[in-house]
């Protein structure tokens, strides 16, 4: 017998054993009523073919394919629900929580009673000679902390979080919610669970960087963010209000491979808009701007310099924004480049941030939420990218954003500044289901978009959404009178004035917009076959939900500008 065939053998017996466990297990759930079938599934007259031997195990024989894939499909639940009972969502957060308070709870409550927001004490201490030689000296502890913690749990972590009951929403945009507004305020009423990243893992090349002081200032600046959704993540409730998920990003090879393709054909879209010229691939990219050594270089050969932006609230000339980041983030971190790679390497690092962002939100079965400006222009950059570069000659746009404005005040209104405490009690109340009933459109309504609007204009669908947050206007407006109050808290007085932006595809699955990201790397219907999937679903049924592609929620009057 060859190796060959040795081989061959003992990946069948190795099969054969896993696939008797999994009837076992099959079985074992059958009988425990975890499985429940409907009496028309054609897996129900192959389960009845099934028969044991002579010596008294399941004859592989007579189990079909069907059976096969039922015992695989249970087996991958058992897996799940063994996974989540290693350790629960709340003692994982309150593990990781404890941990960060421990080292930097001391300084958190020196920021509070002073009133000022974690950047301010990152620099403050960034600034200080012992400042800087102690929080220097522990960042590599913290590290490695955070990074030996999410290798081990990740996995739970994310499977946790990917059951959860409830409209969740994945933050992203940024490395963390920054300290001028809590995103769970802006939210809670809307979202039940919003999803924040690990920051340690995402500031990596920063805190081992060669500046220092940026390092000192990133870390502390993340552990105070951190411990602002401390009260928020370990509250007594089912459904938790925050937690702390990391970014497979950096915790899995295939997924940054992913994330890394998928950004690299939106960067050369990116590039092509810019500065008109179709770049088979990055290296001639880079080649083409490696020759623009200065920004007024790179000025010379842009055809739109609208989409050339690298904080939508400067306003200074472009070659001024160009040396700004480059002498910002750049150069602390050790690149040495031109004006032209400058640009190239801040168009990889935005595209990367919208891919990635979609990617976990797919994943975690979640709504992207954004919170920054820049971000968010870039993410619907990146969305149309996707539409153009999957079928160019569509005579509809499948990618639409929009700003909901209230036409009264050409603001939108909406309960987006509500204490934890507030939302706490709410939860433990359970008074959330009312008070959405109460305001009737909502944020849940704008993103369960039905197949039936796939064949709408863009123009007609924006008109549905902006009449569905007129009336949540006029409802916010019939609260004050109920006069509310929670943890001594007035909900009237929760009432915030600023722009609700939705990114959408006009009632396009979510699964179908994932595949837009994913086609880079793995085989996914090609966009030009959505519009007959969408009129199968459409016959199959009236109660197919899909989602918003991403959100972002800004409250007017700031006291700082966002990236």
């Amino acid at each position: 017998m060859t190796q060959h065939s040795n081989h061959q053998v003992a990946d069948e017996k190795q099969y054969e054993e896993r696939l008797r466990r999994r009837l076992k297990l099959l079985k074992k759930e059958f009988d425990a009523g975890n499985v429940v079938l409907n009496a028309d599934l054609k897996v129900i007259d192959s389960l009845k073919a099934v028969r044991y031997g002579a010596d008294g195990e399941v004859d592989l024989n007579t189990v079909d394919g069907l059976v096969r894939s039922l015992a695989l499909a249970v087996e991958g639940i058992h897996y799940r629900e063994e996974t989540k009972k290693i350790i629960s969502l709340q003692d994982l957060q309150r593990g990781y929580f404890q941990n960060i308070e421990s080292l930097f709870g001391s300084l958190y409550e020196d920021m509070k009673r002073a009133r000022v927001a974690p950047f301010q004490v990152g620099t403050g201490v960034s600034r200080d000679p012992e400042g800087m030689r102690i929080f220097s000296k522990a960042i590599p502890d913290v590290l490695a902390w955070a990074e030996n913690l999410w290798k081990e749990a990740h996995e739970i972590a994310h499977t946790h979080a990917e059951d959860l009951d409830g409209l969740k929403g994945v933050f992203g945009g940024e490395t963390f919610p920054q300290g001028y507004k809590n995103i769970v305020s802006c939210t809670g009423i809307y979202i039940d669970t919003n999803i924040l990243p690990d920051p340690f893992l995402r500031s990596k090349i920063v805190l081992t960087g060669a500046d220092r002081a940026m390092a000192v200032r990133t870390l502390v600046t993340n552990a105070l963010s951190l411990l602002h959704y401390k009260e928020a993540a370990l509250a007594e409730l089912e459904v938790p209000i925050v937690a702390i998920i990391p970014d497979l990003l950096f915790l899995d090879r295939y997924m940054y491979r992913q994330v890394k393709s998928a950004a690299a054909e939106d960067t050369l879209s990116h590039l092509k808009t810019i500065f008109g010229i179709q770049f088979a691939n990055l290296e001639e990219a880079q080649h083409f701007t490696g020759k623009l050594e200065t920004p007024a270089d790179v000025v010379r050969r842009v055809v739109d310099p609208s989409r050339l932006i690298f904080d939508l609230d400067d306003r200074a000339p472009v070659e001024s924004q160009i040396e700004n980041y480059i002498a910002t983030y750049l150069k602390p971190s050790g690149y040495q480049m031109g004006a032209g790679q400058a640009v190239l390497l801040s168009t990889i690092g935005r595209m990367s941030q919208a891919n990635d962002l979609l990617f976990r939100s797919a994943r975690l079965r979640g709504v992207p939420i954004i919170d920054a400006p820049t971000s968010w222009q870039y993410f619907n950059w990146k969305l149309s990218y996707g539409s153009e570069r999957h079928d160019p000659e569509m005579h509809f746009r499948l990618h639409m954003t929009k700003a909901l404005q209230s036409a009264a005040s050409g603001e939108m209104e909406w309960l987006g500044a509500v204490p934890v405490k507030v939302l706490v009690e709410m939860r433990k109340h359970d008074v959330l289901p009312e008070l959405r009933s109460i305001l009737s459109s909502g944020v849940k309504e704008l993103i369960d978009l039905r197949p039936d609007n796939f064949y709408r204009t863009s123009d007609q669908v924006v008109d549905n959404m902006q009449k569905a947050f007129d009336e949540h206007r006029k409802k916010l407006s019939a609260l004050t009178g109920k006069k509310w109050r929670f943890a001594g808290v007035e909900l009237a007085s929760c009432i915030v004035k600023g722009a609700v932006q939705v990114a959408s595809a006009c009632g396009v699955p979510v699964v179908s917009l994932v595949n837009v990201a994913l086609d880079q790397a793995v085989d996914v219907p090609k966009m030009k076959q959505i519009p007959g999937r969408i009129r199968a679903l459409r016959h199959e049924t009236k109660e197919l939900r899909s989602s918003a592609v991403g959100m972002l929620f800004q409250v007017a009057q700031n006291p700082k500008s966002r990236r």
